[in-house]
């Protein structure tokens, strides 16, 4: 009777261990099967991220395939204007081991004209004295990318060969391969005018960056007064502690503007030149710059140090 007892026992305990067996296999299959789940739905739902992130970046790779050329097939980057070639774009005149005070740069093209640039650049020079020149940079930049304009541009700056020794005038020109120009060939120079002067701004910009404290950006069609590279040092200490992004020194809104060179200021208005370049003209986007930089009124220096040319 005893044995039969014991029999019944172990069988009872045979038949608990089966059940408690199986109830753990049964959640085991089934958090196996919701592990199975999830991750499909999440492979699902990635699957479907990258297709609508690839849905909503074609119209810009459209936009952006406009600017291939079979040189260089690559797409426009706004770091291109952190890693440019000093040394390829240099025509020109030679770069200086000392940081100077100021940098001007000249943007030219074949509508600026070769008389008008030789007057700019004779006003420039001879309206400083011999210590000024050791501190002020004249940067020329050729933007036409056709060889007859590239020459023009090249047979004006070369005329001034003191100031080309000594470092204090270049002449730059942008490489075939530049992202920012991709789809410019020397027969299509137009394209996008708009868009590509803000290229051109940064890049030159870029290429000044780090070769003085301050850049002034005037074009090839301006006359500078007797005095004036005195003068923009004087109005910018005359600001002191005052807050500002952009000094100005010109007549028109779209020249005689000047930055910081080699900080925020100059990285934050070549990333809005390069993303706003098509939907804003150069003196909107330094409208943008100030707004945004939270700059309520314009700094003008009056009377104004740069004046066109016509008007003279």
């Amino acid at each position: 009777m005893r044995l039969r007892s014991q029999s019944c026992f172990m069988l009872l305990l045979l038949a608990a261990a089966l059940s408690i067996m199986g109830v753990f296999t049964t959640i085991a299959y089934i958090l196996d099967e919701t592990y199975t789940e999830t991750n499909r739905n999440t492979e699902q739902r990635l699957r479907n991220t990258k297709t609508n992130r690839n849905a909503e970046e074609r119209p810009r790779n459209t936009q952006t395939e406009r600017l291939v050329t079979t040189t260089a097939p690559s797409k426009v980057r706004r770091s291109d204007v952190k890693h440019i070639d000093r040394e390829g774009a240099l025509v020109l005149g030679h770069s200086r081991k000392n940081k100077g005070f100021l940098t001007i740069g000249i943007p030219v093209s074949r509508a600026s004209g070769e008389s008008n640039l030789r007057l700019t650049l004779e006003s420039l020079i001879k309206s400083t004295t011999v210590a000024e020149r050791a501190w002020l940079t004249i940067v020329v930049f050729a933007r036409d990318l056709d060889q007859g304009s590239r020459q023009a541009v090249r047979a004006v700056v070369a005329n001034f060969t003191e100031p080309l020794r000594t470092g204090m005038l270049q002449l730059i020109q942008i490489p075939q391969s530049f992202a920012f120009h991709l789809g410019r060939t020397a027969t299509q120079g137009a394209g996008d005018g708009q868009a590509i002067e803000n290229r051109d701004n940064a890049f030159l910009i870029a290429y000044s960056s780090n070769m003085s404290n301050y850049y002034l950006q005037l074009d090839g069609r301006v006359q500078a007064v007797s005095g004036y590279a005195a003068a923009i040092r004087d109005f910018i200490k005359s600001r002191g502690s005052r807050y500002w992004v952009t000094l100005e020194f010109g007549l028109r809104p779209t020249t005689g503007n000047l930055i910081r060179l080699g900080g925020r200021d100059e990285a934050q208005l070549k990333y809005l030149l390069v993303e706003f370049g098509a939907k804003l003209p150069v003196d909107k986007v330094y409208d943008f710059f100030k707004k945004l930089n939270a700059q309520k009124y314009p700094a003008m220096r009056r009377p104004p140090l740069f004046e066109p040319l016509r008007k003279l």
